[in-house]
């Protein structure tokens, strides 16, 4: 059975002549909408920073949080307060509704740190095509 050519469409390699000259860009953004791109990865940058410590002491509920979950430490919890000698009440929390609660503060926290990273992604992907001439800034002012 003889080799068919399979990768000539799909060839990694550009060749000099299928460039596309005098590419017009796809997209315009304003001058506004990028500056606050650029702010939102430099807010991002220096937030992700590991000297933060907003940032370690997130990380470190979230790890802390995991185990408790992983390692089913939660128990249901009976808190008794006397209001007179006679008289008391007793709060039950279940064990469902601490791990309802635990599991929702693990997505919010992986979830806010997953959109931190999304802003520095997404100046890095728009960077790269105002590199490559698809996406203008407008620099007209009205």
């Amino acid at each position: 059975m003889e080799k068919q050519n399979v990768g000539l469409t799909t060839n990694p390699i550009r060749r000099i002549r299928d460039r596309i000259i005098n590419q017009k860009p796809l997209q315009k953004l304003t001058p506004q909408e990028w500056e606050d791109i650029q702010n939102r990865h430099t807010f991002a940058v220096k937030f992700l920073d590991e000297e933060n410590p907003i940032l370690s002491l997130l990380k470190n509920e979230l790890n802390n949080a995991e185990e408790v979950v992983m390692e089913n430490r939660l128990r249901e919890v009976h808190e008794i307060h006397t209001i007179t000698e006679s008289f008391k009440k007793v709060f039950v929390t279940p064990k469902q509704i601490q791990d309802d609660e635990l599991t929702g503060q693990i997505k919010f926290i992986r979830s806010f740190i997953r959109e931190i990273n999304a802003w520095i992604e997404r100046y890095d992907e728009i960077k790269k095509m105002i590199d490559n001439g698809e996406i203008e800034v407008d620099e007209n002012k009205e």
